[in-house]
């Protein structure tokens, strides 16, 4: 996924109502960003991820899965909580943010 990515994060589109970059691009981050533990470690750390949320997202067999249960988790976040996300993905997964 190459993506531009907005000051504030947020993807606004002409017919669609103002997305988070997270939110707008939830297939690409599921299917591209491997490997996802130092991610968790990283959100866990910083205590956006509480310990039985990041047992849950740990317990999927595939990174694939990992993601989807974790954005299953993030689509309560306020955008400063996914700001830190974003943050910690384009850290960990620099090839997919070129």
């Amino acid at each position: 996924m190459s993506a531009v990515l907005p000051e504030d994060g947020v993807c606004r589109g002409p017919d669609s109502p103002i997305k988070h970059f997270v939110d707008k691009h939830r297939t690409e981050l599921i299917n591209g960003v491997h490997p996802i533990e130092p991610v968790l470690d990283r959100l866990k750390d910083q205590g956006l991820l509480p310990d039985e949320q990041y047992n849950i997202v740990r317990s999927k067999p595939t990174p694939e899965e990992k993601m989807r249960e974790l954005l299953g988790f993030v689509r309560g976040w306020g955008n400063k909580d996914k700001d830190t996300l974003l943050s910690i993905l384009k850290e960990n997964n620099k090839s997919l943010f070129k």
